[in-house]
């Protein structure tokens, strides 16, 4: 039997899309497999608000979730003492739920939750029948808590064969930490699904794993690595091949831990499923800070039938489940013609809400199909409202398309997550000038999710590879010395965050302003009894626009002209194309009523195009979680086996 791993800090809310799809192909194989989300477990232990809380520490600043478990990967200390490694997170680990000491509590779960957990999975392992092979699966911030399962094996059970893959071991990423970690005999370097049966085949009857694409491999522990085919990506064929995911396990551990029948956690479950890999638009263009597909950027796509036939499958396995999760980096386009209709008017279940990633310049047409189909989550790369740095980033949209987009779909009834990054290479002062005098403007629509964050140099990013372009210096993040020992592995080549010495990037307080607006922005959506409002109600001939934005009179009255005005500027219109289509209006009255609606605030002027800004008739109110966050509590439990300090 193949014994499938994820660790801390993977979801406790998603399951592993990548091991059930794993589970399925032996299935169909005929090989027996199980997959073990031990990451569960843990967050039971310490708590799952606390383990949520520490997964969502990622990026630039720390990584404090896999510094837990440094010290049982590498069975020794190194890098900074704790203490000073504990201080130097400082902001970034406060507010852990049920927590009063912290510092004491991370050294307690550092030293004596960890090592527990660690002989618990392998005592869980082991109660599962004979142990032949152990693979893992890490995405980004599991690899560490990873590497320490399976030194614990192999120290116990050195004839145990164990294989690892994900994100975290793609590219160089994978064979520095093969080279590392003598315990491991196997790793995929990129897309598995076309050798994960040979491979486990092999792994299982102890041969080596031959010709495999993609697949490094040791013919004796400890020994020289063996690479036989370059990563090769599966293809769109392929892809139709796949069978339904088996999240089966997954389900069994959150009713083991007591997870399932809890429902703020059965509120937040999120069923993984993928209809296209790669990016159609970075092949063109490829964004200057996405490392999202290093291994694999060429665009491939389900048919619009297959990518249905699995949403069938899967809204029947899983019927209490609600939400389900594109893992694409972007919709196919073909899936406006051939899929959204049949999804709309045939869906799996009529109560399955979608999430999926999509780009910004559709238009109003397109966003009501998707909301016609449910896809009531939408990531659509916004990232800015800035137009230079728009361009600069190689986003292919201007700041009103982003507008547009995100006050079309709030009428829509979509939710929309995204970003408005800053220290961007190639900024300037007055494209943060322009978002500080727009954004208490834009308060009735939904704020940045993730506030206006810095931009990060990811591996596999033009950032990275353009290094020279961009940066004149750059060195892996800091607390890559604190999660592998700089004698041992070789940390640049293990590392996915860099951080960057930018050229052409304002620093200091330039940023400021900014970010006072974004948490203004946020907070009025967060903390009053309602949302700000900017929407639009029939008054006789003309429109009574409710508005409650910052500054805003709370009504105003509009006259018939001024609603047509309004009407034509839905998406961003040139001030000659808006007279094109109000012929009948002299240019001094349109000017006229241009600048009442621009000093009112109700459109929005870019120096080349206007938009305006008010929502629609028929608005809903945004519910209390969309305004809050989504749930930000996971449960309402409490941790089961680590006493609070």
């Amino acid at each position: 039997m193949i014994h499938w791993v994820q660790m801390p800090f993977g979801s406790i809310t998603t399951p592993s899309l990548a091991l059930g799809q794993f589970k399925a192909q032996l299935a169909e194989a005929g090989i027996e497999s199980q997959v073990f989300p031990f990451n569960m477990a843990f967050s039971r232990m310490i708590g799952p608000g606390a383990y949520e809380t520490i997964a969502r520490f990622k990026g630039v600043e720390t990584q404090i979730g896999e510094w837990l478990f440094a010290r049982e990967a590498w069975g020794r200390d190194f890098g900074l003492p704790e203490e000073r490694f504990i201080e130097l997170c400082g902001d970034e680990i406060e507010g852990i739920p049920h927590v009063k000491d912290l510092p004491a509590w991370l050294r307690q779960v550092r030293h004596q939750v960890v090592p527990m957990f660690l002989d618990q999975c392998l005592e869980r392992l082991l109660a599962s029948g004979p142990l032949k092979v152990v693979a893992f699966s890490c995405t980004f911030f599991q690899a560490v808590a990873s590497l320490a399962l399976g030194r614990r094996i192999r120290e116990r059970f050195p004839e145990v064969k164990l294989i690892y893959g994900g994100a975290c071991f793609h590219g160089g990423m994978g064979e520095a930490l093969a080279r590392a970690a003598g315990w491991i005999d196997a790793i995929s370097t990129g897309e598995a699904d076309d050798v994960i049966v040979p491979l486990c085949r092999a792994m299982l009857a102890g041969q080596a794993p031959e010709g495999l694409q993609g697949i490094l491999y040791r013919r004796e522990p400890d020994g020289p690595l063996w690479r036989d085919a370059d990563h090769r990506p599966l293809d769109s064929a392929g892809m139709e091949r796949l069978p339904v995911p088996d999240f089966g396990d997954f389900f069994a551990e959150a009713r083991r831990v007591g997870y399932f029948d809890d429902p703020a956690w059965r509120a937040r479950i999120l069923i993984p499923f993928e209809s296209a890999r790669g990016c159609w638009w970075g092949q063109k263009h490829h964004c200057t800070f996405c490392g999202l597909n290093g291994e694999g950027m060429s665009y491939r796509a389900r048919s619009a039938a297959s990518t249905l036939a699995l949403l069938r499958a899967l809204a029947e396995r899983y019927p209490w489940a609600k939400r389900f999760q594109a893992a694409d980096n972007i919709m196919p386009m073909s899936y406006f013609h051939d899929f959204l209709p049949v999804l709309a008017e045939n869906p799996p279940r009529p109560d399955v809400e979608y999430f999926w990633t999509v780009k910004t310049n559709l238009h109003r047409g397109q966003i009501r199909q998707l909301a016609a189909a449910r896809v009531l989550y939408l990531q659509p790369g916004i990232e800015s409202l800035a137009d230079n740095i728009l361009k600069q980033m190689r986003k292919g949209v201007t700041a009103l398309q982003n507008l547009f987009f995100l006050r079309a779909c709030q009428e829509e009834g979509i939710t929309v997550y995204w970003n408005n990054l800053i220290r961007i290479p190639g900024e300037t002062a007055a494209d943060y000038a322009q978002m500080v005098e727009w954004l208490p403007q834009l308060h009735h629509l939904r704020p940045a999710y993730g506030g206006a964050p810095k931009a990060e140099c990811h591996r596999f990013s033009p950032y990275f590879f353009e290094a020279g372009r961009w940066t004149t210096d750059l060195r892996p993040m800091r607390w890559y010395a604190e999660l592998f020992p700089a004698d041992t592995v070789d940390i640049p080549q293990v590392a996915y965050y860099y951080e960057a010495e930018w050229k052409e990037v304002l620093g200091g307080d330039a940023y400021d302003a900014l970010l006072e607006a974004s948490a203004r922005w946020t907070a009025a959506w967060r903390e009053g009894d309602a949302a700000p409002r900017c929407v639009a109600r029939p008054d006789g001939a003309g429109w009574r626009v409710e508005d409650t934005r910052p500054g805003a009179p709370g009504e105003h009255r509009l006259s018939p002209l001024a609603v047509r005005v309004l009407q034509a500027l839905d998406t961003p219109t040139p001030r000659a194309k808006l007279a094109e289509q109000l012929p009948e209006v002299a240019d001094a009255e349109l000017d006229a009523v241009l600048a009442d609606l621009l000093a009112r605030h109700l459109v929005l002027d870019d120096g080349k195009r206007y938009l305006s800004l008010v929502l629609g008739e028929g608005t809903r109110e945004p519910a209390p979680w969309q305004r809050s966050g989504l749930l930000k509590r996971v449960t309402n439990q409490r941790p089961a086996g680590v006493a609070t300090v």
